[in-house]
This record gives C-alpha cells, sequence and structure tokens, in this order.
C-alpha cells in the first residue's frame, strides 16, 4: 500500500487518480501505554488505517480522500466510517464521470463482499444519486443471487430498486425462474408477494386467481413444500375478503380448495384455506382422497368397539402409515373442527 501511495501509482479503487500522499502522515491507534491485550494487525492495515485517521483529522474531502478509502475498504470491506467518508468525497467532487467510475468500482467490491451491508448501501447511493435503476442493474443482482438464492442484503437492495424506479414488469417472471429451480426458495416466494402487495395487484381478483392457480401448481410438485402452503396462506389473508366470497367469483372456495386426489391428505386436510374464510370455509367438507378414505375407515372400525374421544382418536391417527405425525395431528384437527370429534 505504501509503494502506491509514495510512487504515485494508480489505483483503481481510487477511481485511476495518481495521487501523491506523501504529506499524509500515518496516524497511529491510541491503544494507551499498556493496552490489556494488543492486536496485532498487518502493516498494511496499520498504514492504510493510520492515514485515514490523519486524513479525518484534517478533515481533507476530494480526490485523496478517494484513494485512502479506497485502501482502508481494501483492507477492512466493513468499516463504516470509511465508506460514510468517501460519499462524502465523491459529493464534494460532485463529478458524474466520478460518481459512474465509482458505480463500476463498487460492482467488483459488492461481488467479493455480498454479505455486507456496507457495500449495498454505497451502491444504492451511487444508483440513487445518477439514476441508473435499470434491468442492467436488476441483472447484476440477479448474479449476485446466483451465488446465494438467499441473500438478505441482495434482495433487500433489490427491492428498494424495484420500488425506487418502478421497474415491476418483469419480476415475477425473475422470481418464478428462481422457483422452478428450487420451490423451497422462501426468499422467492416472498418477493413474489412483495410484488403483488406493492403494485397493488392484492386487490385485483383476477391476478390473485391466477397466483393462487400458480401456488397450487408448485404444490402439485411437491405436496410436502411449506413454501406455497404458506404463500397461499397470506394471499388469503391480505386480498380483500369480499373478493374471496363474492358469488360468482373466480375466487369462490371452489378455486380455492385444492384437488384431493391429486394432494397428500396430509397436507390438504388443514389447508389454510377454507380456515381462513368465513362462511363456506365454516362448512369444512371433507377431502375425498384416498388416503381420506382409508383413515376414516379405521376411525369408523374403532367407534364400532367403543365411542372416541378425541384422544382416542390422536392415537388411532398416529397409529395409521399412511399419515407423519404431522399430517394426523392436523387431520384431527379438521375432524375436531368439523363436530366429528369434541375437544
Amino acid at each position: 500500500a505504501g509503494e502506491s501511495w509514495n510512487t504515485g501509482k494508480e489505483r483503481e479503487g481510487g477511481l485511476g487518480m495518481a495521487s501523491v500522499l506523501f504529506d499524509i502522515m500515518p496516524l497511529p491507534q491510541n491503544d494507551s501505554e499498556n493496552p490489556v491485550v494488543r492486536i496485532k494487525y498487518t502493516p498494511a492495515f496499520e498504514e492504510a488505517m493510520g492515514r485515514f485517521r490523519a486524513l479525518l483529522v484534517r478533515g481533507e474531502l476530494g480526490e485523496r480522500g478517494l484513494q485512502v478509502t479506497a485502501d482502508v475498504i481494501e483492507v477492512n470491506a466493513a468499516n463504516y466510517t470509511a465508506w460514510a467518508y468517501r460519499r462524502r468525497c465523491l459529493e464534494d467532487i460532485g463529478s458524474r464521470e466520478v460518481w459512474e467510475r465509482e458505480l463500476a468500482w463498487s460492482g467488483e467490491i459488492t461481488q467479493a463482499n455480498q454479505k455486507n451491508y456496507q457495500v449495498w448501501f454505497h451502491r444504492r447511493r451511487c444508483v440513487e444519486v445518477l439514476a441508473t435503476g435499470d434491468a442492467a442493474e436488476l441483472e447484476f443482482i440477479a448474479e449476485c443471487l446466483e451465488e446465494d438464492a438467499k441473500n438478505y442484503h441482495a434482495w433487500g437492495y433489490r427491492q428498494w430498486l424495484l420500488r425506487h424506479f418502478q421497474l415491476w414488469t418483469d419480476e415475477l417472471g425473475f422470481t418464478a425462474s428462481l422457483v422452478k429451480e428450487d420451490p423451497h426458495n422462501n426468499s422467492a416466494w416472498n418477493q413474489r408477494f412483495f410484488v403483488f402487495k406493492e403494485t397493488g395487484a392484492l386487490a385485483d381478483a383476477g391476478a390473485v386467481a391466477l397466483e393462487l392457480e400458480y401456488a397450487q401448481a408448485q404444490l402439485r410438485r411437491d405436496p410436502h413444500n411449506s413454501a406455497p402452503w404458506n404463500y397461499i396462506k397470506g394471499l388469503v389473508e391480505a386480498a380483500p375478503k369480499e373478493l374471496l366470497l363474492k358469488k360468482g367469483s373466480s375466487l369462490s372456495l371452489d378455486l380455492l380448495r385444492l384437488d384431493a386426489d391429486e394432494l397428500e391428505l396430509e397436507n390438504l386436510c388443514l389447508s389454510p384455506v377454507p380456515r381462513l374464510l368465513p362462511g363456506e370455509g365454516a362448512k369444512h367438507t371433507p377431502p375425498s382422497s384416498p388416503t381420506f378414505t382409508t383413515v376414516q375407515r379405521d376411525l369408523s372400525a374403532a367407534q364400532q368397539q367403543q365411542p372416541l374421544c378425541r384422544e382416542d382418536a390422536s392415537a388411532v391417527l398416529k397409529q395409521n402409515r399412511c399419515l407423519s405425525p404431522g399430517g394426523a395431528s392436523r387431520m384431527l384437527e379438521w375432524l375436531t373442527q368439523s363436530g366429528q370429534y369434541s375437544r
């Protein structure tokens, strides 16, 4: 690091500037005369931080500030103060060209430190100043998500970008590609709900109907996947109930119920949709899958011997090999709600 400062060697982090920093003498860290534990920093870290402290004391902004903060970020990308000071330098220079080069530089830093909050916030500021929120920036985030599809920082930045620049057009298609790749990707499901909420599509009966059909299609791929179940529950809770219960509406209960013959009972018997809907949903119409018929037969046989209470019915369900423990519990809850067994 010292060589580049003293020789004026160009550094990409300093935006290609040949600044001479020989007059900025490093200011050592004050650890007191007898520190309890002395941290062994690398020489590069000590020099970078020493020059940064000196720059802060002098209050110098501008191009040399960019070069010094670039060196600090190189040794510690999580240094919040360095990032904040760097933005002050950029604002002091006030050149669009400098902001453009900063955005390009931040791309490399962000890709190398994707779980770092500071890098994403800094990139957001660059895009905000340049007003360059577009498909290219969405593609940059998509590339980062390829490494970690559940990166909280990347998703948060993407949501800001969509909302700030109104880039909603292809977002459902993007999340669909992620769900196709990994149906259990809760981040992608959450993003779909974010789009519906932010665009007002939750108030559109047709849009919600299509989205429920999409979620049901994913359940047919894997009935054990909790993500689409939770998504359906979220849609039904958030959508206006008058849309869901309006007679003749495409969002009637018939549409919301999943086909029992195609889905396994342990997920279907306590489907979140009927429980959330008043009126029609309170009828508790039983599923008609083969598994349900088998379990009903076991319960009927047991009841012929003696009346069953809820606990007895629970024991019978748990012995049935067609049901997982969770499925048995959910079916018992359905039976109780329908009035077949008292609590």
